[in-house]
């Protein structure tokens, strides 16, 4: 759990390369754990944060596999397929995380980004996944 924790704090602060290797190592040590979706939530916010748009596809459909109404894993698969240009893929996740969680957009307004420009980058990607902000 501290290798991920530590994967994200890399990631909300201008370093997701090395938070991605902290999330992959800590998967990796934990292979079976119990919060391994929160793992991979931590290395989907990482390869977003780098811009591995398909790298954050994959890991966000296994959040969603593993636990369907934890809504960060359909908000991750939205903004990253969107970017991807997957617009249907898209909207149909960003339906899933706004059933799971109609207030949506007040809860990520307290991401503890460090930079104003991974706002945007994450509003970026809900707004092209068809989310009205």
């Amino acid at each position: 759990m501290a290798r991920s924790c530590r994967g994200l704090v890399f990631g909300f602060t201008g370093r997701p390369e090395e938070g991605v290797e902290e999330g992959r190592l800590a998967l990796r040590l934990s292979p079976r754990d119990w919060y391994r979706f929160l793992f991979l939530h931590d290395l989907a916010c990482c390869h977003y944060a780098a811009r591995d748009y398909p790298a954050t596809v994959e890991a966000a459909a296994k959040v969603v596999a593993l636990n369907p109404d934890y809504f960060y894993g359909h908000q991750l698969h939205a903004m990253s397929c969107a970017q991807l240009g997957q617009t249907e893929r898209a909207n149909k996740a960003l339906k899933e995380a706004l059933r799971v969680t109609p207030n949506l957009v007040d809860a990520l307004k307290n991401q503890p980004l460090k930079e104003p420009a991974d706002f945007e980058h994450l509003w970026d990607g809900l707004r092209k996944a068809g989310l009205e902000i």
